[in-house]
Formats: C-alpha cells, sequence, structure tokens
C-alpha cells in the first residue's frame, strides 16, 4: 500500500462563493510582527463604506509615505499607539472596532500596521492580487487626505463611545 495515494483531494462540485481576504501584517513591538486576515464575500465587500477603503490606502502605508512626518516613533501613517501625528487616532480605532482588524500579540495591543494586502478568489476559485491604490496619489495635500478620511467616517453609523464620557 502507498500511503499518499490514500490521501484524496475533495473538490468541491459547482462554484465556489467569489470572496476577497484582506491580510495584514502589525508591530507589537521590536520588531514583534503580527500577521492576520479578514475575509469578505464579494457582497459583504461591495457593501463597505469609502471609510474602510480609505483606511486600508492609508493604513496600507506603513512607515513612509510623501504625508509622513518623519521616521521618528508616531509619525508615520500606520502608527496609532499614540494619537497619530495626521490626527487620525480616532479613525483609526473606529476601522479596527467596525472591522475587527485588531492586533493582539505577545506583547498586547500593536501599535503599527505596517502591511496590507488583498486577493481575489473568483467563482473557480482562481486566485487574484488586488493592487491596493497608494493614497498618496489619491490627494494632493495632507489636509485634503485627512478631511477625505474624517468625513468618510462621519457617514457610516460607527458611534465613538468615548465622546459621551467628555
Amino acid at each position: 500500500m502507498n500511503i499518499k495515494e490514500q490521501f484524496k483531494i475533495n473538490k468541491k462540485k459547482g462554484k465556489h462563493t467569489p470572496h476577497y481576504i484582506l491580510r495584514y501584517t502589525m508591530d507589537a513591538n521590536d520588531a514583534d510582527y503580527v500577521r492576520d486576515a479578514s475575509e469578505f464575500t464579494e457582497k459583504e465587500w461591495n457593501e463597505l463604506p469609502d471609510f474602510f477603503f480609505l483606511m486600508i490606502a492609508y493604513l496600507g502605508r506603513g512607515y513612509s509615505g510623501k504625508f509622513s512626518h518623519g521616521e521618528d516613533w508616531g509619525n508615520y501613517y500606520g502608527h496609532h499607539w499614540e494619537e497619530n501625528k495626521h490626527g487620525l487616532g480616532k479613525e483609526i480605532w473606529a476601522f479596527q472596532e467596525m472591522y475587527d482588524i485588531v492586533c493582539s500579540g505577545d506583547y498586547d495591543v500593536c501599535h503599527s500596521y505596517s502591511d496590507f494586502s488583498l486577493e481575489y478568489y473568483d467563482e473557480d476559485n482562481k486566485q487574484y492580487t488586488v493592487t491596493i491604490p497608494n493614497i498618496d496619489n489619491l490627494f494632493d495635500t495632507e489636509e485634503e487626505m485627512v478631511t477625505a478620511i474624517k468625513d468618510a467616517l462621519k457617514k457610516t453609523d460607527w458611534e465613538d463611545e468615548d465622546e459621551d464620557e467628555e
């Protein structure tokens, strides 16, 4: 008997449900990277608000970008432990809460998003890489970018629980 031949592929009959997989890398501390993924059906994906897509484009820049304030702690796009230099701390926390894209690693909560990648699987389960747009190419100024993200959050149903406490 050949044991290897006993491993059979159980192919799914019919078509697969088209879906997206968003993969992300987060820095917990001193290069302790946490990697995770979220899956969305094509229907769910098509119903996501502009805020979601702006945040992926923004956070996906990781540690650099034309509107970055340098390489010091807290100056780059994906940083959210303290208020980030673009004033988007609230928007980053909202993104985490709304879409359950939160990091918890060996060193507690991550302080930065460092990378996003996106894949699409069609009904034949064929994988495609989806290009995430570079947010730096979507806006001429930092103010435009920040305003667009803040305005997009206002159009969602997210409620800031901390706002009531102030």
